[in-house]
């Protein structure tokens, strides 16, 4: 590697260290929700601060089974251990956090392993994206289908029987879809990285270091982390007294999370757009409008910032 090569890497860490914090600075300046927070938590019981404790509870997990993912996506490339992997996914979390779209995230993680596996760990790392994204869509779509064919206003009422067949039929499509796809793995990864766009070869590229066992676990992973991170959701909803039962839970969370997905934003402005989301399906059932904000606000905080602070931390100790 270059000298010119050398600073590049070692001033990228101190540009995402820096631009981190700024970001993070400007967010808790110009948020003027305080008030109703300190309101909200001097009048809450014991049993709701339980809630809240279980956010915070799988939050570990929120990161243990993308670190997983992380370690599995670069085996092939880089073995690390598990330890690094969860170091390298706080990393990134802090350069997603002032990059559109997250795009940040992924260099962030590779500048944890070796100079040379930098490239094909961030084509790697943009795969993995893509399987957490189809693991959104899919469990999405579906109940996006259930919560405008359904009667929004008494959500618990029966959801018709060609509702839930239809909905069995979009499983079983992906079902399908997912078996042709692994039975022609190799086909498949040989055609993307033929393509003549770029973003389609890289794909191609980063998916030929993958088995076809390693493509089952990261897609188990994702949908694991998903489960967790969607509890961790109904469970700040709950301590903010947005009365939802499971079902309606079940039916709006994976739909707000959808929308998310697809909207183009910041890390650091995403509480923003997933509050918005959350007053338009949770509205629903719940009146509560402040109190979808604020879970949806407290959450990123939980989620992103505390992440983001931690591998700060490492990325400032690799200068």
């Amino acid at each position: 590697m270059t000298s010119a090569q050398d600073y590049l890497f070692k001033y990228s860490k101190w540009l995402i260290f820096l631009l981190a914090y700024l970001f993070l600075g400007y967010k808790l300046v110009t948020f003027d929700g305080y008030g109703s927070l300190l309101e909200h938590f001097s009048s809450v019981s014991f049993h709701d601060y339980l809630f809240l404790f279980f956010v915070f509870l799988l939050l570990p997990f929120n990161l243990f089974f993308e670190a997983l993912k992380w370690q599995r996506l670069v085996a092939g490339l880089q073995p690390i251990s598990l330890g690094l992997a969860f170091r390298s996914v706080l990393v990134g979390q802090t350069g997603a956090f002032f990059t559109p779209n997250r795009i940040g995230e992924f260099p962030a993680r590779a500048l944890m392993l070796n100079k040379k596996n930098m490239i094909p760990a961030v084509a790697l790392g943009f795969v993995g994206s893509a399987v957490q994204m189809l693991v959104i869509t899919l469990f999405g779509l579906i109940t996006t289908f259930l919560y405008i064919s359904s009667n929004v206003s008494s959500l618990l009422s029966s959801v018709s029987t060609i509702n839930w067949v239809v909905s069995l039929l979009l499983v079983l499509l992906f079902v399908i879809s997912c078996a042709l796809l692994f039975s022609h793995y190799q086909w498949f990864c040989g055609r993307l990285a033929k393509s003549k766009w770029q973003w389609l070869n890289r794909l191609g590229e980063g998916l030929a270091h993958l088995s076809f066992r390693d493509a089952w676990l990261i897609f188990s992973f994702s949908a694991l982390r998903y489960f967790v991170y969607s509890s961790q959701f109904y469970a700040m909803l709950l301590f903010m007294n947005v009365t939802l039962t499971p079902w309606q839970a079940l039916f709006s969370i994976p739909t707000i999370y959808l929308l998310v997905t697809y909207t183009p934003s910041f890390a650091f402005s995403e509480a923003m757009v997933r509050g918005s989301y959350a007053i338009f399906i949770l509205s629903a059932f719940s009146t509560n409008d402040a109190g979808m904000a604020l879970a949806s606000i407290m959450l990123w905080c939980i989620n992103y910032c505390l992440p983001m602070l931690s591998g700060s931390f490492f990325v400032k100790k690799s200068l």
